[in-house]
């Protein structure tokens, strides 16, 4: 799975930048690493980077622009934990990247699960 190449956009102005994305096409393990990078950086809210996981004819964040979809990304808010969901992947052999929310709390548990298309 890690020689599988991705592709994934991001837009460096914060959550409202949506014009002018750059593209990022590397294997599995190049965009884990580049998750782990990132998400080790601290930005206030709202201002870090951000990033869809599509390829864009313009590099705008929007349907009309968007011409592949590389990445499946779950979003989970206060709905439970993922211990079960990522024994389920790992048992299967499925690749995934998981990671909690900043804003993460034991009563209000707050995770992304993303997978490679």
């Amino acid at each position: 799975m890690a020689d599988v190449p991705i592709s994934w956009t991001v837009w460096q102005g914060g959550k409202f930048d949506t014009t002018g994305g750059w593209l990022h096409k590397q294997r599995w393990d190049g965009f884990c690493r580049w998750m782990f990078r990132l998400h080790r950086k601290v930005f206030t809210k709202g201002t870090g980077p951000n990033f869809a996981p599509i390829i864009t004819t313009d590099g705008h964040r929007c349907r009309a622009s968007t011409t592949e979809l590389g990445l499946l990304i779950l979003d989970c808010d206060g709905t439970g934990d993922w211990e079960q969901g990522l024994a389920d992947l790992e048992r299967v052999g499925l690749a995934f990247l998981a990671h909690r929310s900043s804003s993460h709390l034991p009563g209000l548990p707050k995770w992304r699960l993303i997978l490679p298309l």
